[in-house]
């Protein structure tokens, strides 16, 4: 469709083996074998880097307020509640997941109309790297 923008499909999984220097997290594109829990990142400039299956998140399309990019995975507060970032099968959406805090309810990204909302939040973590945020 002339003038229609494709988003960007990005994956990152943390790497199985140490790379060394800043080579904590791969980008790139992704194969997963759920059934196995094999995964690697197709990674410029690395080739085919095998990560942990459980760690390969997608990102959303969409950024925080200080413009890093949204993955699978990643935690956030709104509105005093911590919320991660998880992909709903049954939805087909990404969902804001609540994680700790006293509000009730999950609420759905739909990454077509959620600009104001994530100019306002600022990724914390993640659940690989912090799972202490997890714990209530």
């Amino acid at each position: 469709m002339e003038g229609t923008k494709m988003r960007e499909v990005e994956f990152r999984g943390k790497p199985i083996e140490d790379y060394g220097g800043d080579a904590k997290w791969f980008y790139g594109s992704a194969v997963v074998n759920y059934e196995d829990k094999l995964a690697y990142i197709e990674a410029p400039g690395y080739g085919c880097v095998p990560v942990e299956c459980e760690t390969v998140g997608q990102y959303i399309g969409q950024k925080d307020k200080y413009g890093k990019k949204i993955y699978e995975g990643d935690l956030f507060y709104w509105r005093n509640t911590l919320r991660q970032v998880v992909y709903r099968e049954d939805k087909a959406a990404f969902m804001a997941k609540r994680v700790q805090g006293k509000s009730n309810n999950d609420f759905y990204f739909y990454m077509w109309n959620l600009q104001d909302l994530l100019e306002r939040v600022e990724v914390i973590g993640n659940t690989y790297e912090n799972p202490e945020f997890l714990r209530n």
